[in-house]
């Protein structure tokens, strides 16, 4: 397994973890989520409610939350692109 693999693999894990930690924490705060779909509509809710945190270290929390998202993504996305820039390399 080449290391861009190994990166894309642990950013998509990653990226599934906290997802669902943000489903976890929007249900704990009563709002309505489902498990398999709507991630969209559950990222947008959890913007909602880092916006409407009144504790320091809970809003701190979550925006940590929401960048390792972001970030994780990004890694996902830039690990895909070296993986096909590297098989094309070696095809030729």
């Amino acid at each position: 397994m080449e290391s861009y693999e190994k990166i894309m693999v642990l950013s998509l894990g990653l990226l599934i973890f906290l997802y669902y930690s943000i489903k976890i924490i929007l249900i704990s705060n009563r709002y309505k989520v489902h498990f398999l779909f709507d991630y969209g509509r559950d990222y947008r809710s959890f913007k909602k409610l880092i916006e409407s945190q009144e504790d320091r270290k809970t809003k701190q929390y979550y925006k940590l939350i929401q960048h390792l998202l972001k970030i994780s993504a990004f890694i996902l996305v830039l690990s895909a692109i070296a993986g096909v820039l590297y098989s094309k390399n070696n095809t030729i």
